[in-house]
């Protein structure tokens, strides 16, 4: 569990607590990334079930290695037309929707609450995560850029 990052374990803790509200619901975990000897979506499944979730309402896509590919992998795993609940970080969600209803779903996006969402003074000094920030959020237009210019459907890849 050590090895998931904090964002990660927040996305985790936010998705079981809307799931928790919703009678009969399914957890989905996706992201093939490696971590050590297994991979992210693997420790997903563990804390998961660690939270109390019963194994029963969990599924695992771990394969893929980016949006792009989690989006594709993720949709043969639902019922044609059934809602989606998408939990991400609130700077990643607008591009992970739109290549998740590029794929055929319909997902309903959820952001993470950031955990700086209270302006402080001193979140307007100048700093390094700041940057880290701005980096993250320039990833996320020229990622919207490129999967809108791509204009091969998402299962064309396979």
């Amino acid at each position: 569990m050590w090895r998931l990052d904090q964002e990660t374990f927040r996305r985790i803790g936010y998705g079981l607590e809307l799931a928790r509200r919703a009678p009969g619901a399914e957890v989905l975990v996706s992201g093939g990334a490696e971590v050590g000897l297994t991979n992210e979506a693997r420790i997903a499944e563990q804390l998961v079930m660690q939270m109390g979730w019963p194994a029963s309402r969990l599924r695992i896509e771990d394969a893929s290695r980016d949006t792009y590919t989690s989006a594709r992998d993720v949709a043969p795993m639902l019922r044609a037309g059934a809602p989606l609940v998408l939990v991400t970080s609130s700077l990643h969600l607008r591009r992970a929707a739109y290549v998740y209803r590029k794929s055929g779903m319909r997902p309903l996006p959820c952001g993470v609450p950031p955990l700086d969402a209270l302006i402080l003074p001193d979140s307007l000094i100048p700093s390094g995560e700041a940057f880290a920030h701005s980096s993250q959020a320039l990833k996320e237009i020229l990622g919207l850029w490129v999967y809108k210019l791509r204009a091969a459907p998402l299962d064309a890849d396979r």
